[in-house]
Protein backbone atom coordinates (compact mmCIF):
# COMPACT_ATOMS: atom_id res chain seq x y z
CA UNK A 1 0.00 0.00 0.00
CA UNK A 2 1.05 3.60 -0.56
CA UNK A 3 2.14 5.52 2.50
CA UNK A 4 1.41 9.13 3.37
CA UNK A 5 3.22 11.63 5.57
CA UNK A 6 3.46 11.01 9.32
CA UNK A 7 2.71 13.91 11.61
CA UNK A 8 2.10 14.58 15.28
CA UNK A 9 4.32 14.45 18.36
CA UNK A 10 5.73 11.16 19.62
CA UNK A 11 6.12 12.62 23.08
CA UNK A 12 2.44 12.03 23.86
CA UNK A 13 2.22 9.44 26.66
CA UNK A 14 -1.40 8.69 25.82
CA UNK A 15 -2.26 7.22 22.45
CA UNK A 16 -5.45 8.21 20.63
CA UNK A 17 -6.84 7.77 17.15
CA UNK A 18 -6.51 10.57 14.54
CA UNK A 19 -9.05 13.37 14.19
CA UNK A 20 -9.27 16.37 11.86
CA UNK A 21 -8.68 19.82 13.39
CA UNK A 22 -8.92 21.95 10.19
CA UNK A 23 -10.83 20.63 7.20
CA UNK A 24 -9.94 21.66 3.63
CA UNK A 25 -12.30 24.11 1.91
CA UNK A 26 -13.37 24.58 -1.70
CA UNK A 27 -10.92 26.48 -3.89
CA UNK A 28 -11.18 28.23 -7.24
CA UNK A 29 -7.75 29.07 -8.64
CA UNK A 30 -6.24 30.23 -11.92
CA UNK A 31 -4.42 27.43 -13.71
CA UNK A 32 -1.10 29.28 -13.57
CA UNK A 33 -1.33 30.13 -9.86
CA UNK A 34 -0.23 28.03 -6.82
CA UNK A 35 -2.90 26.54 -4.56
CA UNK A 36 -3.03 24.91 -1.12
CA UNK A 37 -5.64 22.56 0.32
CA UNK A 38 -5.32 22.75 4.11
CA UNK A 39 -5.67 19.78 6.46
CA UNK A 40 -4.52 19.88 10.08
CA UNK A 41 -4.87 16.66 12.11
CA UNK A 42 -4.09 15.31 15.55
CA UNK A 43 -3.40 11.78 16.74
CA UNK A 44 -1.01 9.65 18.78
CA UNK A 45 1.03 8.07 17.54
CA UNK A 46 1.41 10.71 14.77
CA UNK A 47 -0.92 9.74 11.94
CA UNK A 48 0.09 9.26 8.36
CA UNK A 49 -1.50 11.81 5.96
CA UNK A 50 -2.63 10.91 2.49
CA UNK A 51 -4.80 12.78 -0.05
CA UNK A 52 -7.37 11.38 -2.44
CA UNK A 53 -8.90 12.98 -5.53
CA UNK A 54 -12.23 11.61 -6.68
CA UNK A 55 -11.43 8.59 -4.53
CA UNK A 56 -7.99 7.96 -6.06
CA UNK A 57 -4.66 8.37 -4.27
CA UNK A 58 -2.87 11.64 -5.08
CA UNK A 59 0.78 11.27 -6.00
CA UNK A 60 3.04 13.97 -4.53
CA UNK A 61 6.72 14.89 -4.76
CA UNK A 62 7.36 12.34 -2.01
CA UNK A 63 6.33 9.70 -4.50
CA UNK A 64 7.63 11.43 -7.64
CA UNK A 65 10.24 14.19 -7.56
CA UNK A 66 8.82 15.62 -10.79
CA UNK A 67 5.35 16.06 -9.34
CA UNK A 68 3.92 19.58 -9.07
CA UNK A 69 2.14 18.50 -5.86
CA UNK A 70 3.83 18.57 -2.45
CA UNK A 71 2.65 17.22 0.91
CA UNK A 72 3.57 19.91 3.44
CA UNK A 73 4.76 19.10 6.99
CA UNK A 74 1.42 20.18 8.48
CA UNK A 75 -0.41 17.76 6.15
CA UNK A 76 -1.64 20.36 3.63
CA UNK A 77 -1.48 19.63 -0.09
CA UNK A 78 0.40 22.28 -2.08
CA UNK A 79 0.15 22.71 -5.86
CA UNK A 80 3.00 24.64 -7.42
CA UNK A 81 0.99 24.91 -10.61
CA UNK A 82 -2.34 23.38 -11.50
CA UNK A 83 -2.57 20.94 -14.36
CA UNK A 84 -5.56 21.51 -16.62
CA UNK A 85 -4.74 19.09 -19.43
CA UNK A 86 -7.57 16.79 -20.33
CA UNK A 87 -7.24 13.48 -18.49
CA UNK A 88 -4.64 14.92 -16.11
CA UNK A 89 -6.51 17.87 -14.68
CA UNK A 90 -6.08 18.65 -10.99
CA UNK A 91 -9.74 19.64 -10.76
CA UNK A 92 -11.82 17.38 -8.58
CA UNK A 93 -13.07 16.52 -5.10
CA UNK A 94 -10.28 16.09 -2.54
CA UNK A 95 -10.24 14.29 0.81
CA UNK A 96 -7.53 14.28 3.46
CA UNK A 97 -7.13 10.94 5.31
CA UNK A 98 -5.17 10.57 8.57
CA UNK A 99 -4.26 7.07 9.79
CA UNK A 100 -2.49 5.48 12.77
CA UNK A 101 -2.74 2.01 14.29
CA UNK A 102 -5.72 3.13 16.36
CA UNK A 103 -7.84 4.27 13.43
CA UNK A 104 -8.48 6.51 10.47
CA UNK A 105 -10.05 9.96 10.12
CA UNK A 106 -11.24 11.48 6.86
CA UNK A 107 -11.80 15.19 6.26
CA UNK A 108 -14.82 16.75 4.64
CA UNK A 109 -14.71 16.84 0.87
CA UNK A 110 -13.25 19.96 -0.73
CA UNK A 111 -13.63 20.80 -4.42
CA UNK A 112 -10.77 22.30 -6.39
CA UNK A 113 -11.78 24.17 -9.52
CA UNK A 114 -9.57 25.74 -12.14
CA UNK A 115 -11.04 29.16 -12.92
CA UNK A 116 -12.08 29.66 -16.53
CA UNK A 117 -13.50 32.53 -18.55
CA UNK A 118 -14.23 32.23 -22.25
CA UNK A 119 -13.62 35.02 -24.73
CA UNK A 120 -16.97 35.57 -26.43
CA UNK A 121 -19.84 37.48 -24.83
CA UNK A 122 -23.13 35.70 -25.28
CA UNK A 123 -24.85 39.09 -25.70
CA UNK A 124 -23.02 42.30 -26.56
CA UNK A 125 -24.49 45.71 -25.60
CA UNK A 126 -26.06 47.60 -28.51
CA UNK A 127 -25.89 51.25 -29.58
CA UNK A 128 -28.82 53.32 -28.34
CA UNK A 129 -30.40 56.59 -29.45
CA UNK A 130 -32.68 58.17 -26.84
CA UNK A 131 -34.17 61.54 -25.93
CA UNK A 132 -33.53 63.41 -22.68
CA UNK A 133 -35.84 61.99 -19.99
CA UNK A 134 -36.28 58.59 -21.63
CA UNK A 135 -35.15 55.29 -20.10
CA UNK A 136 -31.82 53.75 -21.09
CA UNK A 137 -31.36 49.98 -20.72
CA UNK A 138 -28.05 48.38 -21.70
CA UNK A 139 -27.96 44.58 -21.66
CA UNK A 140 -25.03 42.19 -21.59
CA UNK A 141 -24.63 38.42 -21.17
CA UNK A 142 -21.02 37.58 -20.26
CA UNK A 143 -18.88 34.72 -21.60
CA UNK A 144 -19.32 31.37 -19.92
CA UNK A 145 -16.95 30.88 -17.02
CA UNK A 146 -16.31 29.25 -13.70
CA UNK A 147 -17.09 30.60 -11.29
CA UNK A 148 -19.93 32.52 -12.93
CA UNK A 149 -18.44 35.91 -13.84
CA UNK A 150 -19.68 39.10 -12.23
CA UNK A 151 -20.71 42.06 -14.38
CA UNK A 152 -19.70 45.70 -14.10
CA UNK A 153 -19.78 48.60 -16.56
CA UNK A 154 -17.44 51.30 -17.81
CA UNK A 155 -18.38 54.63 -19.39
CA UNK A 156 -15.73 56.25 -21.56
CA UNK A 157 -13.16 53.92 -19.97
CA UNK A 158 -14.06 54.78 -16.36
CA UNK A 159 -15.77 52.28 -14.03
CA UNK A 160 -19.37 53.07 -13.06
CA UNK A 161 -20.35 52.66 -9.42
CA UNK A 162 -24.03 52.21 -10.29
CA UNK A 163 -25.66 48.94 -9.19
CA UNK A 164 -26.03 46.35 -11.93
CA UNK A 165 -28.77 43.72 -11.97
CA UNK A 166 -28.31 40.54 -14.04
CA UNK A 167 -25.86 42.28 -16.33
CA UNK A 168 -28.31 45.11 -17.14
CA UNK A 169 -27.43 48.77 -16.74
CA UNK A 170 -30.53 50.94 -16.25
CA UNK A 171 -30.78 54.73 -16.38
CA UNK A 172 -34.37 55.72 -15.63
CA UNK A 173 -34.23 59.33 -16.90
CA UNK A 174 -31.45 59.93 -19.40
CA UNK A 175 -29.55 63.21 -19.26
CA UNK A 176 -27.25 64.67 -21.91
CA UNK A 177 -24.32 63.85 -19.61
CA UNK A 178 -25.21 60.13 -19.94
CA UNK A 179 -24.12 60.11 -23.58
CA UNK A 180 -20.90 58.18 -24.21
CA UNK A 181 -19.27 54.81 -24.89
CA UNK A 182 -20.29 51.97 -22.58
CA UNK A 183 -18.53 48.63 -22.09
CA UNK A 184 -19.63 45.57 -20.16
CA UNK A 185 -16.87 43.98 -18.04
CA UNK A 186 -17.01 40.29 -17.02
CA UNK A 187 -14.71 39.22 -14.16
CA UNK A 188 -13.83 36.12 -12.18
CA UNK A 189 -10.65 34.54 -10.81
CA UNK A 190 -9.57 33.68 -14.35
CA UNK A 191 -9.42 37.35 -15.34
CA UNK A 192 -11.48 40.00 -17.12
CA UNK A 193 -13.17 40.32 -20.48
CA UNK A 194 -14.49 43.55 -21.99
CA UNK A 195 -17.37 43.71 -24.45
CA UNK A 196 -17.37 45.86 -27.55
CA UNK A 197 -18.23 49.50 -26.86
CA UNK A 198 -21.85 50.59 -27.28
CA UNK A 199 -22.52 54.23 -28.21
CA UNK A 200 -25.33 55.88 -26.24
CA UNK A 201 -26.53 59.10 -27.89
CA UNK A 202 -28.86 61.32 -25.86
CA UNK A 203 -30.75 63.81 -28.02
CA UNK A 204 -32.60 66.84 -26.71
CA UNK A 205 -35.73 68.43 -28.11
CA UNK A 206 -35.45 72.17 -28.83
CA UNK A 207 -35.94 74.37 -25.77
CA UNK A 208 -35.81 78.14 -25.46
CA UNK A 209 -33.06 79.83 -23.49
CA UNK A 210 -34.49 83.22 -24.49
CA UNK A 211 -38.04 83.90 -25.63
CA UNK A 212 -38.97 86.93 -27.74
CA UNK A 213 -40.76 89.75 -25.90
CA UNK A 214 -43.72 91.85 -27.02
CA UNK A 215 -42.69 95.20 -28.47
CA UNK A 216 -44.43 98.55 -28.96
CA UNK A 217 -42.48 100.56 -31.56
CA UNK A 218 -42.63 103.97 -33.17
CA UNK A 219 -43.49 104.33 -36.82
CA UNK A 220 -40.28 104.24 -38.90
CA UNK A 221 -38.07 102.79 -36.16
CA UNK A 222 -36.03 99.55 -36.14
CA UNK A 223 -37.14 96.63 -33.93
CA UNK A 224 -35.42 93.43 -32.81
CA UNK A 225 -36.92 90.14 -31.61
CA UNK A 226 -34.52 87.63 -30.00
CA UNK A 227 -34.99 83.86 -29.85
CA UNK A 228 -32.33 81.79 -28.01
CA UNK A 229 -32.58 78.02 -28.58
CA UNK A 230 -30.69 74.91 -27.52
CA UNK A 231 -31.04 71.23 -28.40
CA UNK A 232 -29.11 68.24 -29.70
CA UNK A 233 -28.70 68.05 -32.60
CA UNK A 234 -28.59 71.85 -32.96
CA UNK A 235 -32.07 72.97 -34.04
CA UNK A 236 -32.82 74.81 -37.26
CA UNK A 237 -34.51 78.15 -36.47
CA UNK A 238 -36.73 80.33 -38.63
CA UNK A 239 -39.16 83.25 -38.23
CA UNK A 240 -42.51 83.95 -39.83
CA UNK A 241 -45.39 86.33 -39.31
CA UNK A 242 -48.75 84.99 -38.24
CA UNK A 243 -51.26 85.47 -41.05
CA UNK A 244 -48.77 87.39 -43.14
CA UNK A 245 -45.36 87.76 -44.71
CA UNK A 246 -42.13 89.15 -43.33
CA UNK A 247 -41.53 92.60 -44.86
CA UNK A 248 -39.38 91.84 -47.88
CA UNK A 249 -36.24 93.94 -48.11
CA UNK A 250 -36.55 95.38 -44.59
CA UNK A 251 -35.65 92.43 -42.36
CA UNK A 252 -32.60 90.37 -41.52
CA UNK A 253 -32.01 87.41 -39.14
CA UNK A 254 -28.76 87.19 -37.16
CA UNK A 255 -28.19 83.49 -36.45
CA UNK A 256 -25.27 84.03 -34.10
CA UNK A 257 -27.09 86.66 -32.05
CA UNK A 258 -29.97 84.71 -30.48
CA UNK A 259 -31.48 84.22 -33.96
CA UNK A 260 -32.47 87.88 -33.78
CA UNK A 261 -35.07 89.12 -36.23
CA UNK A 262 -34.42 92.79 -37.08
CA UNK A 263 -37.01 94.81 -39.02
CA UNK A 264 -36.14 98.30 -40.30
CA UNK A 265 -38.47 101.27 -40.82
CA UNK A 266 -41.54 99.60 -39.38
CA UNK A 267 -45.02 100.71 -40.39
CA UNK A 268 -48.42 99.96 -38.94
CA UNK A 269 -48.72 97.19 -41.54
CA UNK A 270 -45.91 95.36 -39.70
CA UNK A 271 -47.99 95.05 -36.53
CA UNK A 272 -48.89 91.48 -35.64
CA UNK A 273 -47.56 88.32 -34.04
CA UNK A 274 -44.15 86.99 -35.03
CA UNK A 275 -43.32 83.33 -34.46
CA UNK A 276 -39.89 81.80 -33.89
CA UNK A 277 -39.81 78.06 -34.69
CA UNK A 278 -36.99 75.68 -33.74
CA UNK A 279 -36.83 72.12 -35.05
CA UNK A 280 -34.49 69.13 -34.91
CA UNK A 281 -34.98 65.40 -35.52
CA UNK A 282 -36.59 64.80 -32.11
CA UNK A 283 -39.01 67.71 -31.82
CA UNK A 284 -40.30 71.19 -32.63
CA UNK A 285 -40.87 74.23 -30.41
CA UNK A 286 -42.36 77.66 -31.12
CA UNK A 287 -42.41 81.01 -29.32
CA UNK A 288 -44.50 84.07 -30.20
CA UNK A 289 -44.21 87.80 -29.63
CA UNK A 290 -46.44 90.71 -30.63
CA UNK A 291 -45.23 93.80 -32.46
CA UNK A 292 -47.40 96.90 -32.21
CA UNK A 293 -46.36 99.85 -34.40
CA UNK A 294 -47.78 103.20 -33.34
CA UNK A 295 -49.31 105.37 -36.01
CA UNK A 296 -47.26 108.46 -36.92
CA UNK A 297 -48.01 111.45 -34.69
CA UNK A 298 -47.84 114.02 -37.54
CA UNK A 299 -50.13 113.54 -40.51
CA UNK A 300 -48.83 115.25 -43.69
CA UNK A 301 -50.85 118.38 -44.57
CA UNK A 302 -51.50 119.89 -47.95
CA UNK A 303 -49.84 123.28 -48.36
CA UNK A 304 -51.10 125.68 -50.97
CA UNK A 305 -48.80 128.21 -52.57
CA UNK A 306 -49.82 131.59 -53.74
CA UNK A 307 -50.14 130.12 -57.21
CA UNK A 308 -52.53 127.51 -55.88
CA UNK A 309 -50.19 124.66 -56.90
CA UNK A 310 -50.52 121.38 -54.93
CA UNK A 311 -47.21 119.68 -54.18
CA UNK A 312 -47.04 115.93 -53.51
CA UNK A 313 -44.05 114.70 -51.50
CA UNK A 314 -42.83 111.08 -51.42
CA UNK A 315 -41.08 109.53 -48.44
CA UNK A 316 -38.58 107.06 -49.85
CA UNK A 317 -37.25 104.17 -47.67
CA UNK A 318 -34.06 102.38 -48.77
CA UNK A 319 -34.59 98.64 -49.25
CA UNK A 320 -32.38 96.22 -47.35
CA UNK A 321 -32.19 92.71 -48.72
CA UNK A 322 -32.34 89.99 -46.00
CA UNK A 323 -28.94 88.67 -47.07
CA UNK A 324 -27.24 92.06 -46.68
CA UNK A 325 -25.91 93.02 -43.25
CA UNK A 326 -27.08 96.60 -42.52
CA UNK A 327 -24.02 98.47 -41.36
CA UNK A 328 -25.62 101.88 -41.01
CA UNK A 329 -29.02 103.38 -40.49
CA UNK A 330 -30.60 104.87 -43.62
CA UNK A 331 -33.16 107.59 -42.85
CA UNK A 332 -35.86 108.14 -45.43
CA UNK A 333 -35.29 110.88 -48.00
CA UNK A 334 -37.85 113.40 -49.19
CA UNK A 335 -38.32 114.38 -52.82
CA UNK A 336 -40.78 116.48 -54.77
CA UNK A 337 -42.75 114.32 -57.17
CA UNK A 338 -44.95 116.72 -59.14
CA UNK A 339 -46.59 120.08 -58.69
CA UNK A 340 -50.28 120.08 -59.50
CA UNK A 341 -52.12 123.26 -60.32
CA UNK A 342 -55.27 123.48 -58.34
CA UNK A 343 -57.84 126.21 -58.52
CA UNK A 344 -59.15 127.20 -55.14
CA UNK A 345 -62.81 126.55 -54.65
Amino acid sequence: SKSGFRMGSKSHSEEFPPYIIDHPTDLVVRWDQPATLNCRVAGSPAPTIAWYRNGEYVETSKDNVYSQRTLLPDGSLFFLRLNQRKGQSDEGVYTCVATNHLGTASSKNASLYIAALREDFRLQPSDLLVTVGEQVLLECVPPRGHPEPTISWKKDGVSISQKVSSGKLLMVHAQRSDAGLYMCVASNQAGQRESKAALVSVLEKPTFTHRPSDIVAKFGSTVQLGCGVEGDPLPKVWWHKEHGELPWGRYVVYIRRLNTLRIHYVTTLDSGRYICTAQNQVGTASAKASLTVQAPTHIPTLLYSSTHALYIYLLTFPLIHPSIHPLTSHPPSTSLIHPLTHAPS
